[in-house]
């Protein structure tokens, strides 16, 4: 039989204050993920992935965390549950629904920077998405550049 020495107790009160040391740390971490998470994000709604693979090559440079979906209930779920910095919307813009989707972005995010991607330049689109209080719209093709300056613009913007 093994008695319980004072070494056997120290070294389980050790042990037991180092398992409760590292839970607390990985609480921290996983906090503080989540809040990097949190804060970092961008959404690309796109059912174009020649456009997701551009944008993401050119996001892949820096520290974001990128949800990609093709859906736009999808897009407007991560806009109600998480604090994001950016949305990219890349749809056919004839529907007028994705209009009234930007409106209702909108309405639930006023400060949401929306860049809007499209090949339609007509004037009438133009006007509509002004008015809808987008932050920049993109023709396409897409310049890599102006996407990288459109990224810096917006972490001035919201660190602002």
């Amino acid at each position: 039989m093994i008695q319980n020495t004072p070494f056997m107790k120290n070294s389980r009160a050790q042990h037991n204050a180092y398992a409760l040391a590292l839970r607390s740390a990985g609480k921290y971490w996983r906090r503080k993920s989540a809040e990097l998470f949190m804060s970092s994000s961008i959404v690309i709604a796109s059912d174009d992935p020649e456009v997701t693979n551009v944008i993401v090559s050119i996001l892949g440079k820096k520290d974001y965390f990128m949800l990609i979906t093709n859906s736009k209930l999808q897009a407007l779920w991560k806009v109600l549950n998480q604090d994001l910095r950016c949305l990219i919307f890349d749809f056919e813009l004839e529907s007028d629904s994705n209009i009234i989707f930007i409106n209702i972005i909108k309405s639930i995010r006023p400060r949401l920077p929306i860049i809007v991607l499209s090949s339609d330049n007509s004037p009438e689109m133009i006007k509509q998405l002004t008015e809808a209080g987008i932050f920049y719209y993109v023709l396409k093709p897409i310049i890599k550049d102006e996407m990288e300056q459109l990224i810096d613009a917006i972490d001035g913007l919201v660190q602002n």
